[in-house]
């Protein structure tokens, strides 16, 4: 190997290690306005993502992930005999493994903190102004997001909470 070669690397390790840098930097910063964010929660409580974001939810998330699996499936049905066994299993192990994810993300219990400047639902931020306003419906908080920007979001109905929405959105 030349010595343009050897420069060449070096030149490329030194830029991937600034990357990660970088990456790792920001990871950090993140993190650390996360952690302000939920040091200013006015409201805490858990529910699950099917109750939080309703139906429709639950819907998407099947449409975009049940049916291709059912697909692929019904198809590979037809042909499981002739694939490897190896396959086969890893396989099964695959769908298996991505229908208990399915599940989790629908009903593991999250913390939503309601803080000054937004909501913060499982591992999303939403601020303020992606919300309308706000109804109250079968006890339940709605808060209705604009079109295109958020989806509606249904909390538990209590009084503290409602009182905390009244200040940042309109009853609608």
């Amino acid at each position: 190997m030349n010595s343009y070669g050897v420069i060449l690397i070096s030149y490329v390790g030194l830029i991937k290690l600034a990357l990660a840098g970088i990456l790792c930097y920001g990871i950090y910063l993140a993190i650390k306005s996360e952690k302000n964010l939920i040091k200013d929660a006015l409201f805490v409580y858990k529910d699950n993502n099917f109750n939080v974001f309703g139906k429709k939810y639950a819907l998407m998330i099947f449409l975009a992930f049940g049916f291709p699996i059912f697909f692929i499936g019904s198809f590979l049905y037809l042909f499981w005999e002739k694939l490897p066994e190896g396959f086969r299993f890893s396989l099964t192990f695959a769908i298996t493994f991505f229908v208990l994810f399915i599940f989790g993300l629908l009903f593991v219990k999250y913390k939503i903190r309601v803080c000054k400047n937004g909501i913060y639902v499982g591992f999303r931020f939403i601020t303020w102004k992606g919300f309308e306003g706000y109804k109250i419906e079968n006890n339940k908080i709605i808060l209705i997001g604009k079109k295109g920007v958020t989806y509606p979001v249904h909390l538990k109905y209590s009084k503290e909470l409602e009182d905390i929405i009244k200040n940042y959105l309109k009853k609608i």
